[in-house]
């Protein structure tokens, strides 16, 4: 886990890298370092964990490389729509955010510019609590 300077919020924000993912098999297996909630840069949601943005993961997926990203933030009102797509599964061991995301068959984004190869659709819930409200997390991986 590092800080990098968000523009939007004008402050130093906590990120994960992405280097430690693993594909196994149609699963992309990632663990995330949680810190304590802070505001994400729209403020309607409390981050918990997150990549750098898109970054490049090593392997390839269905022979291609890929870019992913994945967050994990909790709602300050307890409320926020997420759409159930690929179901992930999650656990949270000594702090650590251990995620299984599962990949798809790449299919063509709303643009047209990219595949999609992973996605849980929006925000996922998870049955792991912080500060007793339930973790969401966001994922995707696209193919250009």
């Amino acid at each position: 886990m590092f800080q990098v300077y968000d523009k939007k919020s004008k402050k130093m924000v906590n990120v994960n890298d992405l280097d430690n993912v693993k594909l196994t098999g149609d699963n992309l297996h990632v663990e995330l370092v949680m810190f304590p909630p802070e505001p994400s840069s729209t403020g309607k949601m409390l981050m918990v964990a997150s990549s750098h943005g898109y970054e490049k993961i090593e392997a390839k997926y269905k022979g291609k490389p890929f870019t992913a990203m994945v967050c994990a933030g909790i709602a300050p009102n307890g409320k926020h729509p997420y759409i159930e797509v690929n179901e992930p599964r999650a656990k949270m061991v000594n702090g650590t955010l251990i995620l299984d995301l599962p990949m798809n068959e790449p299919y063509p984004s709303s643009t047209g510019k990219a595949n999609i190869v992973g996605s849980t659709g929006g925000f996922f819930n998870t049955n792991i609590e912080v500060n007793g409200k339930n973790v969401r997390i966001n994922f995707l991986a696209l193919q250009k």
